[in-house]
């Protein structure tokens, strides 16, 4: 029987349940214990077309908890729905029809893709997403790469991108699932609560600190859009933080890290039209077109009581801020977390490894 006629017989027989519910007096109370005849067509509409249980419920008029122990408590093999049984088919067909293999669940291959969007965002969680920039009032917007996706209210939460971009999808895959690891669900969220916010919280107190440094000891602020907004009167830091940030994970684990090889050139108007001419741009060789900051003229250095071009202090103080975070012990602690995190990872990976190869036949 194709989809839609099943769809609408499982339909058809939900309504006479329901009827005979309100003409029953056994029946009379639909969080009683379910009857046979009812719980098949659950399990039909749960294995044959991928209804979630609270789908099955709604439809039914029956609690999605009264509806997962009917499905799992019913034993297929001792009945079968005519909706189910196999058409007839002519002798030349018939040998043709019994080595064909099932299709598998129609609404589990509408799953592959977020199922494998999930396990490659799993594989990819780590110190330098993009969600750790998105710190609570930077004055900075981000075009980083992010698998996570990070709210602030009433208090630092952070899930995976596709759970907030696809929430209805992406609870019907967890539901899914469940059949292959019982419990995944329930133990994804307590693994972003426990493992996941914590992380990511760390990571932005760092780059937080850094932003706050790298101010303080240039005398420069931050752009509001990088990349799009006026210069101020002496320049703007860009992506200090950043830059300060990765160099500081990258080299956290060596005693001697080498010292940023940063350069002072005239601005390129080409490539940053609102730089005015007469600015110098900071830059990191190798990685020209990342600009860490640009501006020029004279600034107060308190600490020594001298005047100095902005600019090399900018580039002085860029130099200082990466030895001190690349020595900082919260850099070399987040590094171990993210390497516990990776691993801690693993059980859902392979979880999801099992869905997909459950729908490739192997």
């Amino acid at each position: 029987m194709k989809e839609g006629a099943l769809i609408k017989k499982i339909e058809a027989q939900a309504n006479k349940f329901k009827e005979r519910a309100i003409k029953s007096p056994q029946d009379r109370k639909r969080h009683d214990s379910v009857k046979q005849d009812e719980k098949r067509w659950m399990w039909t509409a749960h294995h044959k077309l991928g209804w979630s249980f609270a789908k099955i419920g709604s439809v039914f008029n029956r609690d999605p908890r009264t509806t997962k122990e009917a499905i799992e408590t019913y034993k297929p093999h001792q009945h079968a729905p005519e909706a189910v049984q196999h058409e007839a088919v002519g002798p030349g067909r018939e040998e043709a029809k019994q080595n064909k293999r099932p299709l598998p669940v129609l609404v589990g291959r509408g799953l592959l893709e977020p199922a494998a969007t999930f396990k490659d965002s799993l594989s990819r969680i780590g110190a330098l997403d993009g969600a750790v920039y998105q710190l609570l009032g930077a004055p900075w917007t981000t075009d980083i790469p992010s698998v996570l996706h990070v709210s602030h209210y009433p208090e630092l939460k952070v899930v995976l991108a596709i759970e907030h971009d696809q929430p209805g999808q992406f609870l019907l895959l967890t539901e899914q699932i469940e059949a292959i690891a019982p419990g995944f669900g329930v133990n994804f969220r307590e693994w972003e609560h426990r493992s996941l916010t914590p992380f990511v919280g760390r990571c932005q107190e760092i780059i937080r600190d850094i932003w706050h440094r790298a101010r303080e000891g240039t005398g420069l602020e931050m752009s509001t859009y990088r990349g799009y907004s006026l210069p101020h009167e002496y320049g703007l830091l860009q992506n200090v933080p950043l830059f300060v940030y990765r160099f500081a994970l990258k080299h956290c684990v060596e005693s001697n890290p080498p010292e940023p090889e940063l350069e002072l050139n005239p601005a390129d108007i080409d490539r940053f039209p609102y730089l005015p001419p007469h600015y110098r741009q900071l830059t990191c060789r190798g990685e020209p077109s990342l600009l860490l900051a640009a501006g020029f003229g004279p600034v107060v250095d308190h600490s020594r009581g001298i005047m100095t071009d902005v600019m090399d202090l900018c580039k002085a103080v860029t130099v200082e801020l990466c030895e001190q975070f690349a020595h900082d012990d919260r850099t070399r602690e987040i590094v171990r977390e993210q390497e516990a995190l990776q691993k801690e990872c693993d059980p859902f990976v392979k979880a999801l490894s099992d869905f997909l190869r459950s729908f490739a036949g192997g």
